[in-house]
């Protein structure tokens, strides 16, 4: 059972801190992703106000399964050891979603899923995942969650929530007892997708909320985990973990549809290579490099840093 605190259930440089095998290998030039999220669909049951892919192209389009089975066999052969299931869409009306699981699981890779839970029943193995995060916006739009399926696999559930336009304090009522009901963790952010002063003035609102909910059990405000300022543009989060989208490319970044000038879908602009091309891409001197981005909002900054820092060339290196 995992630890139920805050860095457990987000991105972060603690978690990063925990893979120092693959940032010594970084060092020494040779590139071994964490992990790599799937987008396998854009086919989704919802029309969240705040989407980050609202205006995806093609709402019906699936990543097709050889292309899905190849890409992660390059990324296993690398020495990546876990995937992440998300949107997109909702990773369970991807066709394959059965599969794949199925496929990954074989390979004894560890996996994670993001899901709506509207249609958690299609899903014939939640057992397979090590985590299930929920998405409690759900509940801006339905009046219960479908868990059920999820919490008879036995599988760690854990859940988020992005406060929007539509959220009123009766509604987030809602999504704290639905958590506290159902004993989940979960963490709360505002929409990203804004200039940064408005991001800002999005947390200082969230923040007078949670004083009612100070030192609550299952809910907490992910603000630590929100930087709106980068010391420079340089990216490099393909090097830790990219993201394998349904045209069959990976893309450098799982969140640059987070940066609003993207218009709420992921820009070709940030490919690093086809499905087909992963082993020479991150075997090559390429994937060592950074890659200039000009996001407005990286959600990765703080990871960046470290990436850039230990990748920074010194001497007298016997000496801390």
């Amino acid at each position: 059972m995992p630890i139920d605190s805050g860095f457990t259930h987000t991105s972060n440089n603690v978690k990063l801190y925990k893979h120092l095998d693959n940032l010594s290998l970084l060092q020494k030039g040779i590139v071994v992703p964490i992990m790599v999220h799937i987008i396998p669909t854009h086919r989704c049951q919802m029309n969240c106000v705040f989407c980050c892919f609202k205006n995806r192209k093609n709402r019906k389009r699936d990543l097709p399964l050889s292309k899905l089975i190849s890409g992660i066999t390059n990324f296993y052969n690398l020495g990546t050891r876990s995937v992440e299931f998300t949107g997109g869409g909702d990773p369970t009306l991807y066709p394959y979603i059965n599969e794949a699981l199925k496929w990954i699981h074989t390979r004894d890779m560890n996996v994670g899923f993001i899901t709506n839970t509207v249609d958690s029943q299609l899903v014939k193995h939640w057992d397979y995942c090590n985590w299930v995060r929920v998405s409690l916006n759900t509940l801006d739009y339905h009046d219960d969650m479908n868990i059920g399926p999820i919490r008879d696999s036995g599988t760690y559930i854990s859940a988020c929530y992005i406060w929007n336009e539509k959220s009123t304090l009766e509604g987030f009522k809602k999504v704290v007892e639905f958590a506290r009901k159902e004993k989940i963790i979960c963490r709360v952010a505002p929409d990203c997708i804004k200039p940064s002063n408005e991001i800002n003035e999005s947390v200082e609102v969230l923040k007078e909320i949670f004083k009612e909910y100070k030192g609550d059990k299952y809910i907490f405000l992910s603000d630590f985990n929100i930087t709106t300022g980068r010391p420079n543009l340089d990216c490099r989060i393909h090097m830790i973990k990219p993201c394998f989208y349904l045209d069959g490319y990976v893309y450098s970044c799982p969140s640059s549809e987070l940066a609003y000038e993207h218009n709420h879908c992921v820009p070709t602009s940030i490919r690093v290579c086809r499905y087909d091309e992963i082993i020479d891409f991150y075997m090559g001197d390429e994937a060592l490099k950074a890659i200039e981005r000009k996001c407005s909002y990286c959600k990765y900054a703080k990871q960046q840093i470290v990436l850039d820092e230990i990748l920074t060339e010194t001497t007298f290196n016997e000496f801390a």
